[in-house]
Order: structure tokens, then C-alpha cells, then sequence
């Protein structure tokens, strides 16, 4: 198994304008965390290219909101306990 950790704020795909010949993202964060994922793989995989089908496991981590926050800084009760979003493809 392989095991590649990203850290910074994931990004939709979102959608895309043909500009002359140049395609162009409609969305300003989806090309750092290309450059985040991509910066990643570099630094923590240094194996031969995978060149077969991959089974790929995706666990998402984020920040909680404020709203989960009392004033105090404590999770309010009705908080979920874990913050973790699962894609297995």
C-alpha cells in the first residue's frame, strides 16, 4: 500500500471556458491544490510509474466550523464527534 498525505484546502474540479484555444478554470483554487497533490506524490513517492489499474482509497480530513464551537471553545453537544469523508474508488 501506498500512502501519499496532501495538506491544504481541497478543491472542486468546477467548470471550464474554452478562451480562443486555451481552456481556462472557472475556479481560482483548483490550480494550487493540483500543484499541492502533484508537490505530494514528488516528495513522498519515489517508486517506478504505475503502469497497471489502482485501487484507490481517498480519506478527506477537514476543519470543524465555528458553529460546532461553543463560546468557550468547547464542541457544543450536538456537534458530530468525527469530521471525516470517505471516497473509495
Amino acid at each position: 500500500m501506498i500512502e501519499i498525505v496532501v495538506y491544504g484546502q481541497p478543491a472542486p474540479q468546477g467548470s471550464k471556458r474554452l478562451v480562443g484555444k486555451v481552456m481556462l478554470e472557472s475556479s481560482k483554487k483548483v490550480q494550487p491544490w493540483r500543484q499541492d497533490v502533484k508537490q505530494a506524490v514528488l516528495s513522498q513517492y519515489n517508486g517506478l510509474p504505475i503502469e497497471s489499474a489502482v485501487d484507490i482509497g481517498i480519506e478527506f480530513r477537514f476543519q470543524r466550523p465555528k458553529g460546532h464551537f461553543n463560546g468557550k471553545g468547547g464542541l457544543r453537544p450536538k456537534a458530530p464527534e468525527h469530521l471525516i469523508s470517505r471516497s473509495h474508488g
